[in-house]
């Protein structure tokens, strides 16, 4: 069983895309390009840089020894918007299941906490 609850630093170059007016969590990569590459005559080698932490490229190991996956997202997260939390289920391999809550952002229901429960009971069962 594994869990990712609002799953963070995955799909660097699509957050990076979504995110491009300098706000949310990935603005620092704004910030660099600001300062030491504002023509972006590097941003190909800053992002293969961050593929090496970039969750969405782990996500196919993970479901490879069985089991199922459980991950959140929030339909009004502009920390990590839910395409990119989309884009980590996808690379998932193995049985996975989404949770989507349309009138949240980058928090969880208080049910959230009951569903991990009943999901992990139902694992260890």
């Amino acid at each position: 069983m594994r869990k990712a609850e609002i799953p963070f630093l995955a799909d660097f170059r699509g957050t990076f895309k979504m995110q491009s007016d300098g706000t949310g969590p990935i603005a620092e990569l704004s910030g660099y390009f600001q300062l030491f590459d504002p023509e972006h005559k590097r941003e190909e080698d800053v992002f293969q840089v961050l593929d090496y932490f970039d969750a969405v490229n782990f996500a196919p190991w993970v479901g490879q020894a069985g089991g199922i996956s459980l991950v959140s997202v929030g339909l009004k997260d502009t920390s990590c918007p839910p395409p990119i939390v989309y884009a980590l289920s996808r690379a998932l391999s193995g049985e996975k299941k989404l949770l989507i809550y349309p009138e949240y952002g980058h928090e969880s229901p208080d049910e959230f906490v009951d569903r991990q429960l009943e999901f992990l009971a139902g694992e260890l069962l």
